[in-house]
This record gives C-alpha cells, sequence and structure tokens, in this order.
C-alpha cells in the first residue's frame, strides 16, 4: 500500500468486490480475472490508476491481507500473461499498463506459489501438533490412571488405617479385662490361703484330740484292772471313743484329701 488516501480506498473496494461478505471464501480463477478486470476499468473511469500505480495496486491485495489466503485455502493459480483477454486500446490505453499487469500476474503467480508452500508447512505443522497432541492426551490418560490408582490406594491405607485403629482398641479392652482377671485371681489365692490355714488350724486340733484319745485308750488297761467294776462303763466309753475317733479319722482323711486337692489346685 503507497500510503495515499485514493489507493487505500481502491484497495478497500477490491477487497469488498472479491469477498463481499468478508466470509473469507475461496474464488476461482474466472471470477477473480472478472473482479480484477471490472476493478481495472472503473479506477481507469475514474482518472485514478496510471500504469504504475495498476502494477503496485495489484500485488498490494495480496500483501495486506496475507492470512486472507490460508483461511480461505490455496488459490487458483493465475493465468500466464498471455492467457488475459486482449482488449482494445479504448478498455487500456497503453500497452505499459498491459505489461505491468502482465509483470503483477507472474508476481501473483510467485506469491501464490509460494502460499502454496506455505499451506504446506502449515499442514505438516498441523500434523505434527496433532500428533503431539495425541501423545498429551496419552500422557494424560496415563497420568489420570496412575492418580485414580493413588486414590484408591489412599483409600485402602485409609480402611486398614480404620482397621488397626479398632484392632488397638480391642487389644486395649483385652489387656484391662485380663488386669481385671489377674486382680480377681489374686484375690482369690489370698481367700484360699486363708481357707489352707484355718484347715491346718482344724487338722491341728483334730491331731491334738487324736492324741488325746490315743492316750485315753493306752490307759485303758490300767484303768480296768484298777477299776474291776468300772469295766463295762469303761467297755461303753471305750465304745464310744472308738466311735468320735472312727469319725475324726474320716473327718481328718477328708480334711486331708481336700487340703491336697486345695494345694494341687493352687499349685496350678
Amino acid at each position: 500500500v503507497t500510503g495515499q488516501s485514493s489507493e487505500e480506498g481502491q484497495l478497500r473496494v477490491l477487497r469488498h468486490m472479491l469477498d463481499p461478505k468478508a466470509a473469507g471464501r475461496a474464488l476461482d480463477l474466472p471470477t477473480f480475472h472478472a473482479v480484477m478486470r471490472e476493478w481495472i476499468t472503473s479506477c481507469q473511469q475514474e482518472g485514478s490508476v496510471t500504469g504504475d500505480q495498476g502494477q503496485n495496486a495489484v500485488p498490494c491485495v495480496l500483501a495486506t491481507s496475507p492470512g486472507h489466503a490460508l483461511h480461505r485455502g490455496p488459490l487458483a493459480m493465475p493465468a500466464p500473461a498471455s492467457e488475459y483477454p486482449q482488449t482494445s486500446s479504448k478498455s487500456h490505453p497503453s500497452s505499459t499498463e498491459a505489461a505491468g499487469l502482465r509483470s503483477r500476474a507472474e508476481q501473483l503467480a510467485a506469491q501464490n506459489a509460494k502460499l502454496h508452500r506455505d499451506a504446506e508447512l502449515a499442514e505438516e505443522l498441523n500434523a505434527c501438533l496433532a500428533e503431539e497432541m495425541a501423545q498429551l492426551k496419552a500422557q494424560l490418560r496415563c497420568s489420570q490412571q496412575a492418580l485414580e490408582q493413588a486414590r484408591a490406594a489412599t483409600e485402602e491405607l485409609e480402611d486398614l488405617k480404620a482397621v488397626a485403629k479398632g484392632l488397638e482398641e480391642e487389644n486395649s479392652e483385652l489387656r484391662q479385662q485380663a488386669r481385671q482377671l489377674k486382680r480377681q485371681l489374686l484375690a482369690e489365692g489370698c481367700g484360699l490361703r486363708e481357707q489352707i490355714q484355718g484347715l491346718a488350724a482344724e487338722k491341728a486340733d483334730l491331731e491334738a484330740q487324736l492324741c488325746r484319745c490315743t492316750a485315753l485308750l493306752s490307759s485303758r488297761d490300767a484303768a480296768l484292772a484298777q477299776a474291776g467294776q468300772q469295766v463295762e462303763e469303761l467297755t461303753v466309753a471305750l465304745g464310744e471313743y472308738d466311735r468320735v475317733v472312727q469319725e475324726l479319722r474320716l473327718e481328718t482323711t477328708r480334711l486331708r484329701n481336700q487340703l491336697g486337692r486345695m494345694q494341687d489346685a493352687w499349685a496350678v
């Protein structure tokens, strides 16, 4: 663009003629040629286009908006200068303008080829980006799977912690019960010791009574010799003593057995 207001206005008119709705549509070659001829004729009728200005205006169309060529897709290759319709001297006042248009057409062809190469490079770049995107998606899936596994492991660890806490509480209760049972066993042991001591005292008394009874039995013969009249009474007394002694012996045996069982139980 030259910067002059008239040329800028003409370029805006040309842009509007090429794409009235600014939709980025692609043009075929005949339509492009028709629009260019109409625009050049319009400029000539206004008296604002000279041979040099015509040469500068055409390439400015693509230079001002290179992004449009990428969005519309590759433009059709302009025809060589020889394929442009030959106009009469009335439509084109000078051969210089025709030569300029041919030169601009060749420049447009070169620029279109460059746009083709840029489009191919853009497609290659797009393919590389798509491949990188696929790799990133695969990495994202792997990361999500690892995250899910870590989340599951965390939940399992929390469950194990809860189970361990429950077992610890149960172990504490069992220890408390064991301490209480130990205290009860100690109390029962003390009671059994007291009972054993009482039985031992009773045994001593019974043994003393047995000794006395034995002494009485030993003195029986002397008493019978000295007191013949008391034989029957002594016989009766002896029988009574025998009965008592037998009962005492049985009781002593029973107490001994009971004491032995208690000692065995205490030893266990």
